[in-house]
């Protein structure tokens, strides 16, 4: 499964529809791919805005898992069909 990395947007830009466009281009150029589902992961503690980025925008959890001791929420994405041109 493809994963996404690394989105962040400083916190001075966020609420402007910045991560929201680049999550809509990825996905569109996914689709144009063939792929249908995709991942990200995203720091566990729950003061991280990333989750609620992501379940706002249809991101299922899957999981967590850590790395060099840090704990990871994984989301995934199904993409709708046709949803190139979201």
């Amino acid at each position: 499964v493809p994963e996404m990395l690394l989105l962040y947007t400083d916190p001075d830009r966020r609420e402007r529809g910045l991560g929201s466009e680049v999550v809509r281009q990825l996905e569109a150029d996914l689709v144009t791919r063939g792929v249908s589902t995709y991942q990200v992961r995203t720091e566990a503690e729950a003061g991280n805005p990333a989750l609620r980025f992501y379940r706002k925008r249809g991101f299922v959890e899957a999981g967590t898992v850590t790395r060099l001791g840090t704990p990871f929420r994984v989301f995934l994405r199904t993409l709708p069909a046709g949803s190139a041109d979201r």
